[in-house]
């Protein structure tokens, strides 16, 4: 698909370049958008395998609770009869499903990757004098031309920096996601199955 088609040529300039020069902004720009977009789908797909992987647990976990419970039922209800004469009643909470709250940032990432920077480059005009003015009159390639030193602007992208920035967001993005699934899912459903089992 074209998708996977701008990736592989994005993947192998990277391999090919250690730095990327441009003659304008916009154009070194271009590619860290393209750069950027590449990591945010990396983040959406890892951040979906998560969720997924986290609704799959929980359905494995609610039909195991639902089978033991089953596999106890005629005791239960025998147990909750029996107990109802005290004016008892039996309340088994079951553990309750989870939603994971990731806290993913990709937007800063690309912020100070250009470098501007001059570079030299030669350049060819016609002699001044005499000479070249008859060689401009005539129209001549190759006589009546000097080469000249010129700098032009030039705008870079180092892509050592563009890894380090990525993988530093990546590093602090998977934290992220390990310390919500500790905060909104591990803890409190340790606390369910505590009272669960309680009960």
């Amino acid at each position: 698909s074209e998708k996977r088609s701008n990736n592989q040529i994005l993947s192998q300039e990277l391999i090919n370049y250690g730095v990327i020069e441009y003659n304008t902004r916009s154009d070194a720009q271009k590619l860290l958008d393209d750069i950027h977009q590449y990591y945010r789908d990396l983040v959406q797909e890892f951040d979906s395998g998560v969720q997924q992987s986290i609704q799959n647990s929980f359905e494995d976990l609610f039909k195991n609770f639902e089978l033991t419970t089953n596999e106890c039922e005629i005791i239960l209800k025998d147990c909750q009869s029996r107990l109802s004469k005290e004016k008892f009643e039996l309340d088994i909470p079951m553990p309750k499903k989870r939603s994971l709250r990731t806290n993913i940032d990709v937007n800063d990432v690309v912020d100070n990757l250009i470098q501007s920077d001059t570079k030299a480059v030669t350049r060819s005009r016609r002699k001044s004098g005499v000479w070249g003015g008859i060689c401009k009159f005539f129209g001549t390639s190759d006589w009546g031309w000097e080469d000249y030193t010129d700098y032009k602007d030039i705008y870079k992208v180092v892509l050592a920096d563009v890894k380090k920035k990525y993988l530093g967001s990546w590093k602090n993005n998977t934290q992220n996601i390990n310390n919500s699934v500790t905060e909104d899912i591990r803890k409190p459903l340790n606390q369910d199955i505590d009272k669960y089992f309680s009960s």
